[in-house]
């Protein structure tokens, strides 16, 4: 029988997400009659100080998710400015402010940090921003705020502050049920068909108040590409990566800093530099530290020099503290984004993991080895494959891609790749590139202005 104490702990954790619901739904509906006021003024001021706005296109894509999501977003922006010539990109995100300053493809850029407490007069200053730059079109490109407070449906306040003809979003955008807290579970390819099945009766409810074209996206298991490339489909627009992208421009100074760093403090032009992380975004990517502490072994003893990064500093009981610094430089917690750039530069070979600065590595065309587990590498996947390699786990998985895990097999498929496989591919990358061997950067022709930091 459950007891007493488990009965009302409980009712007592049942009452407290009912009430946190019902505050959010209340916080949203509050801030949506505060936008609607606030439109009545922006649109007496429009009458005394009118929009100038010229024949181009202008196109407000909302991004807020990982680094490599965001960063994946480049070739869209650019198929965009091809679509329509002459057409200005306006971006709204909350984060990589170093990553988006270095994308050329972007013309303005907005930020709204979901970290911090907003006041109504930031919000109003965010809406009369974007009201005024009277965008023709605005899409919600990927949205992943944090699951607390009214986040979940910024994306529909957006919209209705832009009073844009065409707006881009998916179905459930604005829905108030995304602000219920929900468990999320393993998530295979088994319950990603049920979810396809729930989204088709889904698209048979009335169309979304908030938007004029509802983005159909297939399931993370089956995506052939990145989920931007679908982003556009309904105006006609639809591409694949090529090879040269994403791609970003370098940063002289902190260029010249790593370079210094590295090859002039560290080691020398003549010594062959791999970078690597261990960090991924979720632990069921990750791969297991023994094997990473196996490749460096091997590299230490043909000559190869490595470089760690990564966001936490590694503890004092950590293996690789028994590497000796002329041979494995830590900058893990000790470099900010831009400055993991411009290291992740100087390096002849990179491997890791699906995560990030793999991402990153690819953009500054430095050969990379990635390890791909349970997602999905025909949408993370490098593209140039004649520059980049990927592993996957040996034999046929029906499971994967899984995406979110947990891992029903107990251990993520992501183990199976041996450390052997790994270093025979770095060996080989080693070999095929032993110089720095990046195409000519681009100069900088332009930085993206920012409207807004909020």
């Amino acid at each position: 029988m459950i007891s007493q104490r488990k009965i009302v702990k409980r009712w007592y954790r049942e009452c407290r997400l009912r009430f946190r619901y019902l505050s959010r739904i209340i916080r949203a509906k509050t801030l949506h009659v505060f936008l609607r006021l606030c439109l009545s003024f922006f649109a007496l001021e429009k009458r005394f100080n009118p929009v100038v706005k010229d024949q181009k296109k202008r196109i407000l894509i909302i991004v807020v998710g990982g680094l490599g999501d965001c960063l994946l977003f480049d070739p869209l922006f650019w198929r965009l400015k091809e679509k329509w010539p002459g057409s200005r990109i306006d971006v709204l995100t909350g984060c990589f402010e170093d990553m988006w300053e270095r994308l050329e493809s972007v013309d303005n850029l907005m930020f709204f940090t979901p970290d911090k407490l907003k006041t109504p007069w930031a919000y109003a200053s965010l809406f009369r921003i974007i009201y005024r730059k009277s965008y023709d079109i605005v899409a919600e490109g990927i949205a992943m705020f944090p699951m607390r407070g009214i986040y979940p449906v910024f994306t529909s306040l957006v919209f209705e502050a832009s009073q844009s003809p065409i707006r881009i979003g998916r179905k459930n955008t604005g829905s108030y049920a995304l602000l219920c807290p929900i468990d999320r579970g393993f998530i295979g390819c088994n319950e990603m068909s049920k979810m396809a099945k729930i989204k088709t009766e889904q698209n048979k409810a009335p169309e979304n108040p908030y938007l004029t074209h509802i983005i159909d996206i297939s399931p993370p298991d089956r995506r052939q590409y990145h989920e931007s490339a679908q982003i556009f489909r309904s105006l006609g627009l639809s591409y694949h990566r090529k090879n040269n992208e994403p791609r970003l421009r370098p940063n002289p100074s902190l260029n010249k800093w790593a370079e210094k760093l590295l090859r002039s403090q560290w080691a020398s032009n003549d010594d062959i530099i791999v970078g690597f992380t261990m960090e991924t975004t979720r632990r069921i990517k990750s791969w297991p530290m023994e094997n990473f502490v196996s490749v460096l072994q091997c590299g230490v003893s043909n000559k190869i020099k490595f470089v760690m990064i990564g966001l936490a500093q590694q503890p004092s009981t950590s293996p690789f503290n028994k590497f000796p610094e002329e041979n494995l430089l830590d900058l893990s917690g000790k470099t900010k984004l831009g400055e993991m750039i411009a290291i992740i530069n100087q390096c002849n070979v990179f491997f890791s993991c699906d995560t990030g600065p793999s991402h990153i590595a690819q953009a500054c065309r430095v050969p990379t080895i990635v390890l791909f587990g349970p997602s999905n590498e025909m949408e993370f996947g490098p593209f140039d494959r004649e520059l980049h390699t990927l592993i996957l786990p040996p034999g046929d998985l029906r499971c994967r891609p899984c995406v979110l895990g947990p891992c029903i097999k107990g251990k993520s498929c992501v183990h199976s790749i041996s450390p052997e496989i790994v270093y025979q591919e770095l060996m080989q990358k080693v070999r095929q590139f032993p110089t720095i061997q990046h195409k000519p950067a681009p100069q900088f022709t332009k930085q993206p202005t920012v409207l807004c930091v909020i």
